[in-house]
This record gives structure tokens, C-alpha cells and sequence, in this order.
């Protein structure tokens, strides 16, 4: 599916249906931080290192795999394999895809020619 014809409904599909995380789906709830909270989250200031170079190592894998989807703003299960348990808002979903996208064509080379991201509105 093309991302940016993602909907809200697909969103909430992931979570009614409880999909598992697998070699082509990586759930996040939110950006990864080792410290607190990412600084994007709180103030939109870049995204930290740390979470930077943890959702382009996913995205990383996936591409030298046979693809798959990261999707930010899904809270994980505890059980193994994680499962979508629910739905957290992140704040300028859009303007975090965006800054993602740049990341990965500023980062990964040779670049994702098929690489797609699209913030979601789902509040």
C-alpha cells in the first residue's frame, strides 16, 4: 500500500486486529530515546541520535530484506512477538514523517528508491 494512501481506519485496523510485529512490520511507540523522551517529541527540536539511528536500522533492514513498514505511534504488547495494543498521538505526525524521509536521504546510501512516509491523523 502506497503511504500516503494510509488511512486512520487502516491504523485502527492494526490495533483491532492485533498485528504482530514481523519481518515486515516494526511496531513503535513512539521515537526511541535512551534518556526520557526524545527531544523531537517534546519541543519539535531534531530528532536525537539515537532515535534517529534506531528507526533508520529498521528501515535499513527491511529495505535489504524484501520491504516492509515501520509505523511510529502504535504501543506494543508485552508478549512475544509484540502485538499493537493501542494508538499514541505523536505531535506534528506529518512534519516527523517528513523529517524521517530527509533523514533517510541524507543517511542511507545508496538511497531507498521506493521509500515512502506519511504522517497520520488519528485523533
Amino acid at each position: 500500500m502506497q503511504a500516503a494512501n494510509v488511512t486512520k481506519d487502516d491504523i485502527d485496523l492494526l490495533v483491532t486486529n492485533e498485528a504482530q510485529e514481523s519481518a515486515s512490520l516494526e511496531l513503535k511507540e513512539t521515537i526511541p530515546c535512551k534518556n526520557g523522551v526524545d527531544p523531537w517529541i517534546t519541543d519539535q527540536s531534531p530528532i536525537g541520535d539515537y532515535g534517529r539511528n534506531a528507526i533508520l536500522s529498521e528501515i535499513i533492514g527491511f529495505a535489504n530484506a524484501h520491504g516492509g513498514d515501520v509505523v511510529i505511534g502504535i504501543q506494543e504488547s508485552n508478549d512475544h512477538p509484540h502485538r499493537a495494543a493501542g494508538i499514541t498521538p505523536l505531535p506534528q505526525c506529518t512534519d516527523l514523517a517528513n523529517r524521517i524521509s530527509l533523514q533517510c536521504r541524507d543517511c542511507i546510501d545508496p538511497p531507498i528508491i521506493n521509500l515512502q512516509s506519511a504522517g497520520i491523523l488519528c485523533n
